[in-house]
């Protein structure tokens, strides 16, 4: 260990030096000497305290902060963020890379009703184009009871299952792995996130959809696309009567069913008839009214035209005759 620019050269001499300051010179000389050791001190301890880098040093230094290239950064940001399955900007690469990756029910309707691929604000089959053709919906009912006919009021009340029914390309699911359930009965919860038409009874005066114990609604969707829409409602209907011939009078009493808001460009109704002989209206056989009796009843397909557009309705008439007790 040597001291830079000083004139002790040795550990030997340092220890002779200190030896004949201490015991052998004046006090003054002493305190002097002590000064100039400590100063020497001060000095080495200075100039060996300075780091000297090699060019190795150097070279691992850079090495070790160097950044990393931009591609190497990119393709770890790439293997840990999460793909979007879900891209609005194509919705068929997203359904194509999810079919058959589904193990439960919970997974498949996650993806085919997530709403990212699934917009339930568009009607099926409509573009951008001018090739965009109406959606059609089969209707049928059948009517559990007819009551509370009023002359007065003019009214009669019905309770029925209203069903409605129509093709959805995109809740399409044959080419899924789970193509080979027939049909899946969703929950009441999901009515809401599947698009519905906004059909309406245009001669109602009031109505209701039944809660208890459960809201009485069914969807059910089929691997081809084709969507069936169920509810039980009671409505109370307006009934324009002719009472001239009372009490020998016969009545017809309709329920008009309409589009709201989408025109015949956009939807289109028609009754359901799988067969020749199929009735879309069906009427229960334990049918019972106090003051009248069904005596026949009809489905017709009609059209109105409003100064908003042209729309789409469908009728049933059903003829009752006054009961006459003697």
């Amino acid at each position: 260990m040597y001291v830079k620019n000083g004139p002790l050269q040795t550990k030997k001499s340092w220890l002779n030096l200190l030896t004949v300051c201490l015991f052998k010179q004046s006090s003054m000389f002493k305190w002097q000497f002590i000064i100039f050791l400590v100063y020497t001190i001060l000095i080495y301890r200075s100039v060996n305290c300075q780091v000297d880098f090699s060019d190795d040093d150097e070279e691992e230094e850079i090495k070790i902060y160097q950044p990393k290239p931009i591609d190497y950064v990119n393709n770890v940001y790439s293997a840990n963020k999460a793909p979007n399955v879900y891209s609005m900007s194509n919705q068929n690469q997203a359904n194509n890379q999810l079919v058959g990756s589904e193990k439960t029910m919970e997974q498949f309707l996650d993806r085919l009703l997530h709403e990212s691929v699934y917009d339930r604000r568009i009607r099926p089959f409509y573009t951008d184009s001018k090739d965009s053709k109406p959606v059609t919906v089969l209707m049928n009912m059948h009517i559990n009871t007819i009551s509370g006919i009023s002359e007065v009021n003019m009214e009669y009340t019905v309770d029925c299952f209203f069903r409605q029914e129509w093709f959805d390309p995109r809740l399409t699911y044959s080419n899924s792995s789970w193509k080979h359930v027939e049909d899946i009965t969703l929950h009441y919860d999901l009515v809401n996130k599947v698009w519905t038409p906004d059909a309406f009874f245009r001669n109602s005066k009031d109505a209701k959809s039944h809660k208890i114990t459960v809201p009485n609604r069914l969807i059910r969707i089929f691997p081809e696309g084709r969507v069936l829409f169920s509810q039980r409602l009671t409505l109370r209907l307006e009934c324009p009567m002719k009472l001239q011939k009372f009490p020998l009078d016969n009545q017809t009493c309709t329920i008009n069913i309409g589009s709201f808001g989408y025109t015949l460009k956009d939807i289109i109704f028609e009754w359901s008839k799988t067969t020749a002989n199929t009735i879309p209206v069906t009427i229960s056989n334990k049918l019972e009214m106090p003051d009248f009796i069904l005596t026949a009843h009809k489905s017709s397909v009609c059209q109105r035209k409003t100064s908003t557009g042209s729309y789409a309705c469908l009728e049933v008439h059903m003829l009752v005759s006054r009961c006459i007790f003697i």
